[in-house]
């Protein structure tokens, strides 16, 4: 039984200049079609037992899709699979892809939005290849809200040459300002092959400046009410997502589109990160490791968030998965036990969690533990 649905929609309006993730830029209408009707034959011809607690549209940008396909998607997905009533349904959008039809729609099937704006600031949104202006961001923010959109979340990104300290300060002072109660912040990466490392080379994020924004974002957001939850995710209580909380603490979801991942609790598999290939149906690329890993893993990847994991929610994971790590071993583990010497782990009966020092440090935890 899979708890979590994804759906994957691989096109843009055009490449951000620091993308490396798969993504199909200006496709035409043929292509659209030939997406949305190859997910319906695949929806259709997929049975499923129970209701899924989430449903996620990542890309990409969903919302460049054109709105009578992005209807017969969300249709598709209402037909061959159950929600259930107090799912959360999570749509990414860009500001400049929503006007007032493609955003009641949006609004008609999901309940939780999360707005690419990356920054406030044009001369920013240049550097990084983005298309919105001022206009859009706050057009789309109205239209989400005159639809009763109230769990709205925005994407932000730090660390962008040029930007100080004060500047990406004044950013989340506006995503407050303007009600946004979860905030997603990520630094600048900019990796081998994208535009930006071929314009200025990979090397042109200050690791000093970042880390002091990092740690200036929870401060700044605490503040106004917005706990820093997972490393990179701010929220008021409340408003956390919970299609990412469930994935990073072990739970099970199907993806579907090109790229897409699945994982039933043991195995992880990816769907060819090319259209064209995942429309002639190639075969995923497996990720099977042993169970003692995947323990390991599911471990790791829970502490990345503050709460981290309690007894009960490890104990909800598949039986072979705490057969190899009941969680009464898990204070002996060996890096658990070196994490917590190094104060980077909190292991208290019935919880353990990263400190504050391990949130900053959490590949550090995921070195000792993978």
């Amino acid at each position: 039984m899979y708890q979590n649905l994804y759906v994957h929609i691989p096109f843009c309006q055009s490449k951000c200049g620091y993308c490396s993730f798969y993504s199909i830029p200006a496709a035409g209408k043929e292509l659209f079609e030939e997406y949305v009707s190859s997910m319906e034959r695949r929806m259709a011809g997929c049975s499923i037992a129970g209701a899924f607690d989430t449903v996620y549209f990542g890309g990409g940008t969903p919302s460049a899709l054109p709105t009578p396909l992005f209807e017969r998607l969300f249709l598709a997905v209402n037909a061959y699979f159950e929600i259930a009533p107090e799912a959360e349904i999570s749509v990414e959008c860009n500001p400049e892809t929503i006007d007032e039809y493609k955003g009641a729609l949006i609004s008609a099937f999901a309940n939780r939005i999360s707005l690419g704006v990356q920054s406030f600031s044009q001369d920013m949104r240049t550097f990084l290849g983005r298309n919105a202006n001022d206009h859009d961001v706050k057009n789309a923010v109205k239209i989400f809200r005159k639809y009763h959109i109230n769990r709205l979340s925005i994407d932000l990104i730090y660390a962008i040459p040029g930007q100080t300290l004060a500047g990406w300060l004044e950013e989340l002072k506006i995503a407050v300002d303007m009600g946004f109660e979860h905030i997603s912040c990520y630094s600048l990466t900019v990796e081998e092959g994208t535009p930006l490392a071929e314009a200025h080379g990979v090397d042109v994020v200050d690791d000093e400046l970042s880390a002091e924004m990092w740690h200036a974002a929870g401060e700044f957001l605490r503040k106004y009410g917005l706990r820093r939850y997972e490393i990179s995710n701010y929220a008021c209580v409340g408003q956390e997502c919970r299609h990412n909380m469930n994935v990073w603490h072990g739970g099970t979801y199907l993806g579907f589109g090109p790229a897409a991942s699945s994982f039933d609790g043991k195995t992880r598999w990816t769907q060819a990160h090319d259209l064209r290939k995942w429309l002639l149906s190639h075969s995923p690329e497996i990720d099977e490791i042993s169970v003692d890993c995947r323990a390991d893993e599911i471990l790791a990847f829970g502490l990345r968030t503050a709460d981290g994991w309690t007894e009960a929610q490890w104990n909800s994971l598949l039986p072979e998965i705490r057969a190899v790590l009941p969680w009464e071993a898990i204070g002996a583990h060996k890096g658990v036990s070196e994490l917590r010497e190094q104060g980077l782990l909190l292991v208290e009966p019935g919880h353990i969690r990263p400190s504050d020092q391990g949130m900053a440090f959490w590949d550090n935890i995921a070195a000792a533990l993978i």
